[in-house]
Order: C-alpha cells, then sequence, then structure tokens
C-alpha cells in the first residue's frame, strides 16, 4: 500500500493490487489525469498504520467510541447479514473489539484531525416500540375495572444497566450520558441484551431498538472491553396481552418502591387507545425507570447531606 501511494503521488501511476477475501485477484492499472484534482483518498481500517503515516499529508480519525461502534457493528450483521445468533455479540466482544484496541485505536490517537461522530445507528432501525406509563396509583381504578378478573401472566426478572468505557465521569442524570448505557435482562438462566434510545414526549415515548439473546461470556466480553455495571432494577411483573399485541403491564420495581402500568406495542395508534382507555395518557412519566432511579438517589444523598 505505502509503495502504491508513492507512486500514484510521484508519477501519477500505479499496479494496484484486487483484493478478495485475503486473496489477490490480479490488479488495476491506474493512471491519474494530468487536469485532475490531485487529491487521493485513503479509507479504511489501517488508513493510518505507522507503516502509512509518512506517506499521507494529512491524517482523519473519524470514531464514535466503542459503545457506539460495537451497535453499529451488530446492527450490520443482524439487518444486513441476517445473522440471529446470540453468539454474535459473543465473537465481537472476545475477538474483533480487542483487536481493534490492539491495532487500530493506538493509530487513531496519531491522527492530526480527529473527528467525534456522533451518528446514533438506533435512529434509523425500523419499527419503533411506543411505550406509555404511569404510577399504578394515579390510575389504579381505572386499571382494575378493566382487569381485575382477567388471569395475567407472572414473571421476575432483573435489569442490569452497563455503561461504556468513558475516560471523565458519568453522570447518569445527564440525558447524553445514559442514552449510551445498555440493558441486559437476565430471565431465569436467561440473558437478553437490549440497545435502544429513548425518545421523550409529554404522553408516549418512541423506543427504537433491537434485542437478542446472549450467553454469559457475552456479559465477560463487555466488561473485559471496559463496560461497567451502574445499576440493577429487579421487577415482579403481571402481563396482559390485547388481540392487537399491545403488552399491558403491571410491575413492581423493587429499588424504586413502586408499582407501575405500561403499555407497549408496535402500532402507536393502538398503545394511545389503551393509554386514553386507562386514563395512563395524561399521568404518563416520560423518564426512564433508570432515571427514576438515580433521581430517588441523588434525593436520599441529598437529605443525608444536610442532616
Amino acid at each position: 500500500m505505502a509503495s502504491v501511494l508513492e507512486q500514484l503521488k510521484t508519477t501519477r501511476k500505479a499496479s494496484i493490487p484486487i483484493i478478495q477475501k485475503a486473496t489477490r485477484k490480479g490488479s488495476n492499472e491506474v493512471t491519474l489525469k494530468p487536469s485532475g484534482p490531485g487529491i487521493i483518498i485513503l479509507d479504511g481500517s489501517y488508513a493510518l498504520n505507522a507503516a502509512l503515516r509518512p506517506v499521507l499529508d494529512v491524517t482523519i480519525a473519524i470514531n464514535g467510541g466503542v459503545h457506539l461502534d460495537l451497535i453499529k457493528r451488530i446492527v450490520r450483521d443482524i439487518v444486513e447479514a441476517k445473522v440471529t445468533s446470540k453468539d454474535t455479540l459473543f465473537q465481537v466482544t472476545s475477538t474483533l473489539f480487542p483487536m481493534f484496541k490492539a491495532f487500530i485505536e493506538p493509530d487513531l490517537e496519531q491522527a492530526m484531525i480527529k473527528i467525534n461522530s456522533t451518528y446514533n445507528p438506533m435512529a434509523n432501525l425500523l419499527e419503533p416500540t411506543y411505550v406509555c406509563k404511569a404510577k399504578y396509583s394515579t390510575v389504579a381504578s381505572h386499571f382494575e375495572k378493566d382487569f381485575n378478573d382477567i388471569e395475567p401472566q407472572r414473571t421476575v426478572f432483573s435489569d442490569m444497566y452497563l455503561y461504556p468505557p468513558s475516560k471523565g465521569p458519568v453522570d447518569p442524570m445527564n440525558q447524553a450520558d445514559r442514552a449510551n448505557w445498555i440493558r441486559i435482562r437476565r430471565m431465569g438462566t436467561h440473558f437478553h441484551i437490549h440497545f435502544y434510545n429513548e425518545i421523550m414526549s409529554q404522553n408516549l415515548n418512541t423506543r427504537p431498538s433491537i434485542n437478542f439473546e446472549i450467553s454469559v461470556k457475552t456479559i465477560s466480553g463487555l466488561l473485559s472491553l471496559g463496560y461497567q455495571i451502574g445499576a440493577i432494577l429487579n421487577r415482579s411483573v403481571e402481563i396482559w396481552y390485547d388481540k392487537h399485541n399491545v403488552v399491558i403491564t403491571k410491575e413492581y420495581i423493587k429499588e424504586l418502591e413502586q408499582y407501575y402500568v405500561q403499555i407497549k406495542g408496535r402500532n402507536r395508534h393502538d398503545v394511545l387507545n389503551w393509554a386514553e382507555k386507562l386514563h395512563i395518557y395524561e399521568h404518563h412519566v416520560p423518564q426512564t425507570f433508570l432515571f427514576l432511579y438515580f433521581k430517588k438517589l441523588k434525593k436520599k444523598k441529598t437529605k443525608e447531606q444536610k442532616k
């Protein structure tokens, strides 16, 4: 590569190898036009390798950090390559990202220009989940009228929230910081990872997300990448389903010491219909349970400091 770049810069001619799946498939003879702009752009994971940097006049690194890069890779595998195996994320965390940190990330630090990408691949995912929730105490009479005689499904699970590697302090009360957290849900012996970016509004939240089953090895891989456990919330849940695949839940959040009612579904209109029927619409709590948990901790800490 360095030799090809040198030839292009000095003679404007070079024989460029054609590589397919690590195998050389011949070459292309390239001649740059004398009237051309005279700019060569080299793009790729190893474009800033130490062997290439001396040949380059300007070096630029565009990086979204481990978290967004991790999501982009998973989105690509699931959406484009149609990969659904729970071992996909384990492969990324155990092999690809350690290799990235060892052989690519150090070169990114040497770039003359560094751009931190804020592109969020979650924003492009289709079929978001719509969520409306309220404290059970505010809608209890309406809720019991509709569901008191219907036997729900019951389950318990715990949600572990991980925040990505960071060079500075992480503020869980800051929405921008909290948007980068990921959730791992444990239900019995099964673990599911959830990537989502909740868009909050006064009456309804929109949640573009992907989630899939993972193994315990994957959690170890994330922790080895530098992810840290920020909170664990335990829930006891009663679940009802309607004919339009809307999910209605009554759940007790142990750490919040509070019951909540949630309505979730893929169809915004159906979710809003239930929200109005149960009078949840006007009592909607847009903040996530994670935010409410840290808000409670902050309030408790403030009280202790005053004492």
